[in-house]
């Protein structure tokens, strides 16, 4: 796992180096849990789509809470930056026909969490509007 460290000494944005590292040992602490101990750079393409896939469905916060939807898909261009660039693989798991069953399941998993996360916040907020009207 130390080797994903290794972006502090690229010449990228500080930012962007410290999401990255905090998506990735987000990445690898779901992977433990369900029994994967490879580095992501290891795992062939077919198996990471079918990985990623579930990663985007079962992950969760450390309360267990859903993650807002637009932090689903940071998970999955944290995990494209860091394979195409830092370890230079030919396939990107954005664009990469082999990965389209993982976009397909990010898609709906943000569909789900976006109705979850922001269905109830809309209601709640409205509720509290029309008490402060009444």
């Amino acid at each position: 796992m130390k080797s994903w460290k290794c972006l502090w000494t690229s010449k990228k944005n500080c930012n962007t180096k410290k999401k990255t590292i905090s998506d990735l040992r987000k990445w690898y602490g779901w992977c433990e849990s369900v029994g994967e101990c490879r580095k992501i750079g290891k795992i062939p393409p077919t198996e990471l789509d079918r990985l990623l896939g579930h990663f985007f469905c079962k992950v969760r916060k450390s309360d267990d809470s859903l993650y807002e939807p637009d932090t689903l898909t940071s998970f999955q261009r944290s995990s494209g930056l860091y394979l195409t660039q830092e370890l230079r693989k030919p396939y990107s798991i954005i664009r990469d026909t082999r990965f389209s069953s993982s976009r397909e399941k990010l898609k709906a998993a943000r569909k789900m969490h976006y109705n979850v996360c922001y269905g109830r916040l809309k209601s709640s907020w409205n509720w509290d509007f029309l008490k402060k009207l009444g």
